[in-house]
């Protein structure tokens, strides 16, 4: 079990904006300006070990902040699949498919995309990637992932609810520091 787990949303990736980004594979915008070793450098120590979705927009981040380490990539790490909705905005989905909008803002834990998976589903598949990590004896993990399954890693790791973990806001590069506590969850580092 890490002592510590850092998660890290993977940079901006080169779409529009608002849209629902989930298995597709993108890059990542330019990012000429980003100061990397004040990102990198304090986490990293030579029994740091790196994880990653398999995804290209958080592989590219990951070997742009960790360039000397072996990024170890897990589907499970994936954001949600929105299925048939994956590029649409909420508001495209919502004039298009009113319907299915109203039902998954009414049941948005257990709704699942059509022909995608639900926030259940997500919560299932990073609990896989949970029980493989907690099994390893690690100083420090590092995750590079998505923000749905970064929530979701919240929701495994720490004593925040689902409504808790949903309404958190983590933006593109962000950094959530994990360190492990008495009772054997974690607690976010401020």
């Amino acid at each position: 079990m890490p002592e510590q787990i850092i998660l890290i949303r993977h940079l901006e990736p080169v779409t529009e904006k608002e849209l629902l980004l989930g298995h597709t594979d993108c890059s990542l915008t330019e990012h000429k300006n980003l100061n990397i070793d004040k990102i990198s450098y304090p986490f990293v120590t030579p029994d740091t070990k790196i994880f990653s979705s398999d995804l290209r927009r958080a592989i590219d981040t990951a070997k742009l902040l960790f360039p000397q380490k072996t990024i170890n990539t897990d589907p499970n790490l994936r954001e949600i699949n929105f299925g048939d909705y994956e590029l649409f905005t909420w508001g495209q989905i919502e004039a298009e498919q009113p319907e299915f909008y109203q039902e998954y803002m009414r049941s948005w834990k257990t709704k699942s995309f059509p022909n995608g998976e639900s926030l259940m589903e997500l919560n299932r598949r990073i609990k896989r990637f949970v029980n493989v990590l907690m099994n390893q004896e690690l100083k420090i993990a590092i995750i590079v992932a998505h923000g749905g399954s970064i929530r979701s890693l919240l929701y495994a790791l720490t004593d925040y609810n689902l409504e808790k973990t949903m309404a958190t806001q983590i933006g593109y590069g962000d950094i959530l520091k994990l360190k492990k506590s008495s009772n054997q969850s974690y607690q976010i580092q401020k």
